[in-house]
Parts: C-alpha cells; sequence; structure tokens
C-alpha cells in the first residue's frame, strides 16, 4: 500500500490507495447517490487520468445506489477503458447487484467475489493482447 486517500460526506466514504502490484483500489461505503456521486466521480477521474490504469471498487459496504451512483461507475469504467486499462467491481452488496441487474448492467462490469479476485482479473485483462481490457467493460460506449 503506497498512499491512502478519503474522502467522506456522511453517510458516504471512499478510501483509495494504490496496492503493491499497481492496481488503484477504491473502497466504497455508504450511499452512493445524488449528493454523494460526484465526490466518487472526481475521485475514478483524478486516478484514472493516467497511462493504462488499473482500478477495482470495492463496493461490500455500499449500502444505497441510485442512478447517480451507476453513472459514477459507468463514467469510470469509460474512463478506464479510453485509456487502455481496466476496472473491476469486488463484492457489490446485494443492492448493489439489484440495482445493476435491473438497469441491465451485471453483464457490462465484471464483478469479482473478493478485492484479490478483482486485482488479478484487472490485471490480467490489461495484459492480454487483443481488447481483452474492453471486454471488462462490454457494452458502454
Amino acid at each position: 500500500m503506497k498512499k491512502t486517500k478519503t474522502v467522506a460526506t456522511p453517510p458516504f466514504a471512499v478510501k483509495s490507495w494504490i496496492s503493491g502490484d499497481g492496481v488503484t483500489v477504491f473502497e466504497v461505503s455508504g450511499e452512493v447517490e445524488f449528493y454523494t456521486a460526484p465526490a466518487l466521480r472526481r475521485e475514478l477521474l483524478q486516478t484514472t487520468a493516467g497511462h493504462s490504469p488499473l482500478a477495482v471498487l470495492d463496493l461490500s459496504a455500499v449500502t444505497f445506489i441510485d442512478s447517480s451512483g451507476v453513472s459514477a461507475l459507468v463514467l469510470g469504467c469509460k474512463r478506464v477503458r479510453k485509456h487502455h486499462g481496466a476496472l473491476g467491481l469486488a463484492n457489490p452488496s446485494q443492492h448493489v447487484r439489484h440495482v445493476l441487474g435491473v438497469m441491465g448492467l451485471l453483464k457490462v462490469f465484471s464483478i469479482f467475489d473478493t478485492v484479490e479476485e478483482a486485482q488479478a482479473g484487472v490485471k490480467e485483462a490489461a495484459s492480454l493482447v487483443g481488447g481483452a481490457a474492453a471486454r471488462l467493460c462490454a457494452g458502454l460506449s
């Protein structure tokens, strides 16, 4: 773990750090909605601005997400893909899974059971030739 940053607007917080293998992990908790989604969006855009960014969003502690929060996730995924990187979602809560399912996005995002699996998945996708990283955000234009 190199650098840790925390942004909090109760009942929301996002903590980010760069793991030893170069993957940025975002630990998101609380409610990701109209008032808090802009903070998540800012964090994703600032962190994924570099070349070939690798990112994982740990969503296990997200208790609520609305369309603004989903929009932030989609924007982050598009941004990462634009820079030839990869993004994965780790252990989304039941509520997040439900919302993504209703919106038809479960197959768009690569979803992993643990942060460790997501880190390995994004690293593998980024290392493959032929657009495998783009498949981690398949269906987003």
